[in-house]
């Protein structure tokens, strides 16, 4: 059994959501002993432009209409990226809020994949529909703040009444790609205090531990 991993933060040892991963990570491992995991590292890895051959190659896929040379060659890169994705069993995400939504490591990302043909197709009857088998995805996410979408949360934690865009887009733009079986960990209020930060992660760290011990039971055994 094969995960990609894809690690959104630059903070390394002194990132929060990259330690939840590591706990999710190490329940898979002792549930699925010959688990492999492929890390792609988001701030390691040479992310292409998404330049004019880019965007003409890919309106040039919805048109019908064959590529020129560099059109090709920039389009056998997102190729690639996709076919490494079709290969994995399953996805696991490792994030930081940034300004109420992504980094922009991973939005780069995203707009190189999520691609007509590749992850995606459209027809009149079914409107945009995805590519990607629904395998099950694990999005293990921070934010410095606690965040309610609707201001209805009055806990006293609870400070900000903003909404996040984070769950939302990923849900919007992962969907639309085929991947639903969505599962959401998220350690929120890291920036507050001790006494109420630290609570937080040690609740999220065993959310993180549990779902781990039980994501992958169905794609064993399908």
């Amino acid at each position: 059994m094969e995960l990609i991993y894809l690690e959104c933060s630059p903070r390394k040892r002194l990132s929060v959501s990259i330690r939840l991963a590591q706990e999710f990570l190490a329940s898979s491992r002792r549930k699925v002993p010959d688990l492999k995991v492929d890390t792609i590292d988001l701030w390691s890895l040479r992310l292409p432009d998404f330049n004019e051959y880019y965007l003409d190659a890919k309106y040039k896929i919805i048109r019908g209409k064959p590529h020129s040379e560099e059109e090709a060659t920039a389009w056998s890169e997102v190729v690639a990226m996709t076919d490494q994705l079709k290969r994995a069993d399953g996805y696991v995400v490792s994030l930081p809020m940034w300004n109420w939504s992504i980094p922009y490591k991973l939005k780069h990302y995203i707009d190189l994949i999520c691609q007509p043909g590749l992850t995606w197709g459209y027809s009149r009857r079914r409107g945009h529909f995805g590519l990607l088998e629904d395998k099950p995805t694990a999005i293990l996410l921070s934010s410095g703040s606690v965040y309610s979408r609707d201001g209805s949360d009055d806990s006293e934690a609870a400070s900000e009444t903003m909404p996040e865009f984070v769950k939302p887009y990923l849900r919007h733009v992962l969907g639309m790609m085929g991947l639903r079986n969505l599962h959401f960990v998220h350690a929120a209020g890291s920036d507050y205090p001790p006494e109420h930060a630290q609570p937080a992660f040690e609740q999220a760290k065993e959310e993180a531990r549990a779902l781990g011990e039980t994501l992958w039971c169905h794609t064993q055994t399908s």
